[in-house]
């Protein structure tokens, strides 16, 4: 009995994975590319999947406010991939600001390209992180949807 207490889950031991992937691409010399954009791939997966979660668990929370059904930040989200799903992860503080702004956005309190641009500078920083020359976009899905509303309008007119 003690020893499956020690044991530790297939999913910790897949989150562990993904931080230590993570951290590896931050020490990767520049001749590690590949790695360290694939890395960065998953990052954005990252931003859009705990952007998303956040906005629902606001809109949940609202909708029910007798039920605490409020997420918490989580550096890992677990997201679909050619593989299948797998985890990804980012540090602590960027997830804490990704999930912060998936709130304040559901709840009014910023609009699309605000959330678009402070998504950005943590792919940026992100980025930076990784030694990379280039960004990765973050949030693309709401300019699909604010252009999908704005054709929408042009078209009722």
């Amino acid at each position: 009995m003690i020893w499956s207490l020690s044991r530790k889950s297939s999913s910790e031991k897949l989150q562990e994975q993904a931080k230590s992937d993570y951290e590896l691409a931050t020490d990767l010399d520049r001749s590690n590319r590949s790695f360290r954009v694939k890395i960065a791939l998953r990052c954005r997966a990252n931003i859009d999947r705990a952007f998303i979660s956040s906005a629902k668990s606001a809109e949940s929370a609202s909708q029910d406010s007798e039920e605490n059904t409020e997420l918490e930040a989580s550096p890992y989200q677990l997201v679909r991939s050619g593989e299948g799903y797998i985890y990804t992860y980012i540090r602590e503080e960027h997830a804490e600001t990704i999930f912060q702004l998936g709130r304040d956005y559901q709840e009014g309190l910023i609009d699309t390209y605000g959330a678009i641009n402070k998504a950005q500078a943590v792919a940026d920083q992100i980025c930076q992180e990784l030694d990379l020359p280039d960004s990765f976009q973050t949030l693309s899905f709401l300019l699909d949807d604010e252009e999908a509303v704005a054709s929408g309008e042009q078209d009722n007119d």
